[in-house]
């Protein structure tokens, strides 16, 4: 696969910690809906704590799981953003849009069969007409993309400091707007992270080149920010933003550090350019595992077999369920089935968006997040 110089300041070709930022972000996510929809109905009662500590652990992480993929996919959209809306429109709207809606209805049928997995789900078609219009379902990532890049496109022509301001301001306003779709008011309060580093992409770049002493420093504030009670409003959230802005930073840092370490670098390049099939179909895989083998996975006893056992379920499960949606991606597209990870518009030949889908060729990785 040819690549191009990317002309974003900071951001070396193909770079490294962005490759590494995405598979972190992705393992993150598929992590998180395994323990938060499928792991306290493999928990016996003597256990819930060990639960409840997964649960906390995942929760900690929701101020940098989707923010740094999204960092990541604003960071590559920024120059395709002043290009002319000909040039743009059909290979980073449509295309992402086409993977969205088609998704959407696969996923309405799987869960129509594997139905007791607990998760935000399209059921019938009207709801699926209203996720076409505003995205509520476990697939409001893709759809984000597509609503982030038409909205920056078209404040263009404002001070890209106050499109940021604005966008800060939706995120800390978002939670006191009553929204009872999580998925949506995640897509409100997203946009920041989004605008920031397609306007600001030399700051990302700095990011990933923090000094020791400023990681420790930002470490400390993060620390100080999530201790602080004062900085908590009445159910927290407010404070995760605060969080975030402290959080990405390091996270980036710790791509960047993690990605100079060639064993992670090695396999954070492969699941970072194979995003797609693992975003689109780890959902699905985790319906059929709770479906199929909710009680052969059921944990029984409190031996300390079992303990460690549970300790390490969820790392376990969530590999499980990434190596499967590589290995279902691999066998659909060598079987005439490519179609359904690859757009049908073609590629872009400038740099693509963060998760945007790359070019349909027969080698092609398939991944969320776009590169030079």
């Amino acid at each position: 696969m040819n690549h191009t110089t990317s002309p974003v300041p900071g951001v070396s070709d193909r770079s490294a910690w962005a490759d590494t930022a995405k598979a972190l972000s992705i393992v993150l996510v598929v992590l998180h809906h395994t323990v938060v929809k499928h792991l306290g109905f493999v928990t016996p009662t003597p256990l819930l704590g060990m639960e409840a500590v997964w649960l906390e652990l995942t929760y900690a992480l929701k101020p940098v799981r989707m923010p740094l993929f999204f960092v990541v996919s604003g960071l590559f959209a920024g120059s395709a953003l002043r290009r002319p809306w000909r040039a743009v429109v059909r290979k980073r709207v449509l295309n992402i849009y086409y993977l969205y809606a088609l998704w959407l209805g696969i996923h309405m049928g799987a869960f129509l069969v594997f139905d007791e997995l607990p998760m935000n789900r399209t059921r019938g078609w009207a709801e699926l007409v209203a996720n076409l219009v505003v995205a509520s379902s476990g697939l409001w990532y893709l759809y984000a993309l597509v609503a982030y890049f038409l909205v920056a496109r078209l404040l263009l022509r404002l001070d890209p400091r106050v499109v940021v301001a604005l966008a800060a301001a939706l995120t800390l306003l978002t939670p006191g707007l009553g929204i009872d779709a999580v998925n949506t008011a995640s897509l409100l309060q997203h946009f920041f992270f989004f605008a920031f580093a397609a306007h600001f992409p030399s700051v990302i770049g700095a990011m990933s080149r923090l000094s020791l002493r400023l990681t420790l420093f930002v470490a400390g504030a993060a620390a100080a920010v999530m201790a602080a009670p004062m900085v908590l409003g009445p159910d927290g959230r407010p404070s995760r933003f605060v969080i975030s802005l402290l959080a990405v930073p390091l996270a980036v840092r710790l791509s960047s550090l993690l990605a100079q370490w060639r064993p992670v670098a090695r396999l954070s390049s492969f699941l970072g350019r194979r995003t797609l099939p693992i975003y689109v179909l780890h959902v699905p895989v985790l319906a059929v595992l709770h479906s199929f083998f909710i009680e052969a996975l059921r944990f029984g006893g409190t031996s300390v077999v079992s303990v460690l056992a549970l300790a390490v379920y969820p790392l376990t499960a969530t590999c499980v369920i990434i190596a499967t949606c590589l290995g279902i991606e691999r066998v659909l597209s060598r079987t005439g089935f490519d179609w359904l990870f690859t757009a049908p518009f073609g590629p872009d030949p400038a740099p693509r968006t963060a998760l945007a889908p790359v070019p349909s060729t027969a080698a092609a990785p398939k991944e969320l997040t776009a590169h030079p």
